[in-house]
């Protein structure tokens, strides 16, 4: 038996009336009667519609227009495919920062060299070798090569969640309907197919701060991408 305080009188004397309704059953771990909830499965209907962004695991992928001109873009022969407009969570909710992230899944190392020379070389730096000095004008090992992830070190050019499960179902669509994961009131917007979504904020590089915010003080929301045709 349950039983579940419905109201309260004279609480503040010697005899208080408290009045409860009482429920037969089973009690479940949430201390509730009837169907236990708790014990519920995801719906196989609602497997693969959504999928979280992609995570880079390296601020040194996000570039602003003007880097991306200079790698390129616009003058080597298919990297408009590889240098792509990008929207993470504060994109979405706040002011856009209007970069572009350097997406290379499909890639092996070699053939990025062999074709893209310029992004070869600033992703090897940037990203798989690169060195920060923090305040305290101490050295921070950031690159790909200390990470303690085998995959990452490999396939160091590559996003470390890339969402491979994603991309073919973005095929063919023009437009694609995202959400923020982490907010209060859920909203719904629509994206340009050609356009990345990202699963969580990498900081920015310093050549991206000069709207005067604080070293690392631009935080992210994560982003979940649904690829259902947007009318």
């Amino acid at each position: 038996m349950l039983r579940e305080v419905t109201s309260e009188t004279a609480t503040d004397t010697d005899t208080p009336v408290v009045e409860f309704a009482e429920k037969f059953g089973e009690i479940n771990v949430d201390l509730t009667i009837g169907l236990d909830v708790t014990k519920a499965g995801p719906l196989k209907a609602n497997e693969g519609i959504c999928s979280p962004g992609v995570k880079l695991h390296g601020a040194g992928f996000i570039v602003s227009r003007e880097e991306a001109r200079h790698l390129g873009l616009g003058t080597r022969a298919g990297l408009e495919q590889h240098i792509r407009e990008y929207r993470n969570g504060r994109d979405l909710t706040a002011r856009s920062r209007d970069v572009m992230v350097i997406d290379l899944f499909g890639l092996e190392d070699e053939e990025v060299r062999k074709k893209f020379p310029e992004v070869y070389q600033h992703v090897k730096l940037e990203v798989k070798e690169k060195i920060k000095i923090n305040r305290r004008g101490e050295k921070e090992y950031i690159g790909r090569d200390w990470n303690d992830r085998p995959s990452y070190k490999e396939k160091w050019w590559i996003f470390g969640e890339p969402r491979s499960d994603l991309r073919p179902a973005l095929v063919g669509l023009s437009r694609y309907v995202v959400t923020v994961e982490t907010m209060q009131h859920r909203i719904f917007q629509t994206l340009d197919a050609s356009i990345l979504p990202d699963n969580r904020s990498d900081r920015l590089r310093d050549s991206h701060k000069a709207r005067g915010a604080e070293q690392g003080a631009i935080s992210g929301r994560k982003a979940r991408a649904c690829p259902l045709p947007a009318a």
